[in-house]
Order: C-alpha cells, then sequence, then structure tokens
C-alpha cells in the first residue's frame, strides 16, 4: 500500500491474475475472487439475504418508478424487465412472482449466484424467466427488448477502463423506444475511487454515458463520506427516445 494508492496492493492482485488472464477484465478478476471465495465457504450479503420485506420495498420501488414515469398505473404485468447485477434475486424474486411468464430477465456476472437462486427457489422457472450470465446471457436478453432496465449497485463497482462496456450494454438493453432505465449511482464532486472496487463520478459523467437516452430524474438517498469525499446515493432514471 502506498499514500498516493491506498488500493496498490489490490491492483498488484490484479495485475498478476491478468498475467496468467491475458484477455481478463477487472469484472472478471472481480467475479473469480467472488466465485473463490464462495467455494471456502465465504457466505456473500447476496446470498444471505433474509429481509424479504427491503426486497418486496426494493422491487415495489421499481415498479412504481416506471408507473411514475409513465404515468401508467398499475404497471403492466407484461412488461419485460430487465435486472442487470441480479445477484441471487433478491429483488428479482417478487418482480418474478408479479409479472407474466417470461418477462423477468436476470443478468450477473458471478454465475454461482444464479445457480444458488436456481436451487433455493425452484419454483421461480414456472416463470420462465430468462437467466443468465452477462457475458453469456447478454445477447438474448438484448433480443428480448425490455421495457424496464434497472441496475442496482452495480455502476459504482466498475473500473474505471471497463466503463464503456458497461454503458453500451446498459444502452443495448434500453434500445426499444419509450424503454426506461434506472441506474444506481454514487455522485461525487470530482472523479474518486472508494474502495478496491468502488469508483464516484459527478452527475454529468452519468448523463453523458446514458445518451441518447434522457435524463429524467435522481431519487438522492444518503450522503456517506469515503476517503475524504462525499459520496452521494442517487437512483436515476433515464428514458429512450421515441423513434
Amino acid at each position: 500500500m502506498t499514500l498516493d494508492n491506498p488500493f496498490a496492493d489490490y491492483d498488484r492482485l490484479f495485475d498478476q491474475w491478468r498475467e496468467r488472464n491475458p484477455a481478463g477484465t477487472f469484472g472478471a478478476f472481480s467475479a473469480a475472487r467472488i466465485q473463490g471465495s464462495l467455494k471456502r465457504g465465504y457466505q456473500h450479503p447476496t446470498l444471505n439475504c433474509e429481509d424479504e420485506g427491503k426486497a418486496v420495498e426494493d422491487a415495489e420501488s421499481v415498479i412504481q418508478t416506471y408507473e411514475a414515469v409513465t404515468g401508467s398505473a398499475p404497471a403492466p404485468t407484461s412488461l419485460r424487465i430487465c435486472d442487470y447485477g441480479c445477484g441471487s434475486l433478491r429483488v428479482g424474486l417478487p418482480l418474478i412472482a408479479r409479472q407474466d411468464h417470461g418477462c423477468y430477465i436476470g443478468l450477473d456476472t458471478v454465475d454461482t449466484f444464479l445457480k444458488a437462486a436456481r436451487e433455493k427457489h425452484p419454483d421461480i422457472l414456472e416463470k420462465q424467466p430468462l437467466l443468465g450470465s452477462v457475458a453469456q446471457g447478454l445477447a438474448a436478453a438484448i433480443k428480448a427488448a425490455p421495457d424496464l432496465v434497472f441496475a442496482y449497485n452495480v455502476a459504482s463497482h466498475i473500473h474505471p477502463d471497463e466503463v464503456d462496456e458497461f454503458y453500451e450494454n446498459i444502452r443495448a438493453l434500453s434500445a426499444k423506444p419509450g424503454c426506461i432505465v434506472l441506474l444506481h449511482v454514487l455522485v461525487s464532486a470530482q472523479p474518486v475511487r472508494f474502495q478496491r472496487s468502488g469508483w464516484a463520478w459527478p452527475m454529468d459523467f452519468y448523463v453523458d454515458r446514458m445518451l441518447p437516452l434522457g435524463f429524467v430524474k435522481a431519487k438522492v438517498g444518503q450522503t456517506v463520506e469515503r476517503n475524504g469525499s462525499e459520496l452521494q446515493s442517487q437512483v436515476l432514471t433515464f428514458v429512450q427516445p421515441a423513434k
């Protein structure tokens, strides 16, 4: 660790991993570390969430935001919803239950999360959700043409070298005219790395990368301090223009 880069040791691990995986990305490195820790018995919070009430609340918030933006309530159960970074379906389960067959799409970089969800909740397969890794399932998810895309607790963990690909994926998923995107981010006055795999950016950074989708509103959450920088949690809403 150095004063200039408090995460130098972690970056060195990434460099060593990339020597063995020349085409590897930081995202793949992070996913591999999570997979490894799960095999060693670590209980990741994504797999350990017992607060069903909070999960239902978060799922309802997704639906309510869609209803508020479109002026259409209740939101149709035929709405195709893509959960980018779905984990073990904490928020996905209430949405799968609400929506029609085949109308929930879940993508994640960690296959173990999705495997755990299938094993713990085998009944969800009756609703035919489209579940897969970002690497293997993105093309099918894009083809499904979602009406609503949301990514919670994802954007703040994307390495600066990989942000272009991340936003390209989100824009591709939201290509359908009128598609709504809900993006949870951390907003800071200046670009800042606040943890080993955590970055925050100014508001303009997010708005610019979502173009041509139009920025609609921000739901402002808590403000926390990390490494001397104030980070404000926000859920940003964007809409794909009608053709």
